[in-house]
């Protein structure tokens, strides 16, 4: 984990959640982009300002690693067994993200209410918190195209 975030971690027990801090993909650990995910970046990062091509790939690619982090969180509530939150503030995930790894937090919020449930499990019962730590105007920017 993060150590800007060991302080909000240790709480984490006494109310019953469990803190989940996101590194982007390609940090040391994390997973690396695949050739084609490579491509998406590189058309979106050579594109004019203007191009409409460009934002509709921005928008599906940042949808699509919003997906990854839904399927993700949905597929630890089922195999750790994690309690629903509840609202005496016990159970449920705090999901945290960090500089950059803001986008992922950010974009998990927009996008995830049109998400379908994975596995039966409906997240709005599980994700108690977001946290954006050190979040940019570009994180934010891209996560609401």
């Amino acid at each position: 984990m993060v150590d800007v975030f060991e302080r909000l971690a240790i709480h984490a027990p006494a109310h019953n959640a469990r803190v989940i801090a996101f590194n982007r993909r390609e940090y040391p650990g994390s997973e690396p982009y695949t050739d084609a995910e490579r491509a998406v970046l590189e058309r979106v990062c050579n594109a004019s300002a203007e191009s409409k091509d460009a934002a509709a790939d921005a928008q599906d690619f940042v949808r699509d690693r919003a997906r990854e982090v839904y399927d993700y969180l949905a597929e630890l509530v089922v195999r750790e067994d994690i309690p629903r939150a509840n609202g005496a503030g016990k159970g449920g995930i705090v999901f945290v993200g960090w500089s950059f790894g803001t986008l992922w937090a950010t974009a998990f919020l927009t996008h995830a209410p049109n998400f379908e449930p994975v596995e039966g499990v409906d997240l709005s019962a599980y994700v108690r918190r977001v946290v954006a730590y050190g979040e940019t105007f570009l994180t934010l920017t891209l996560a609401h195209r």
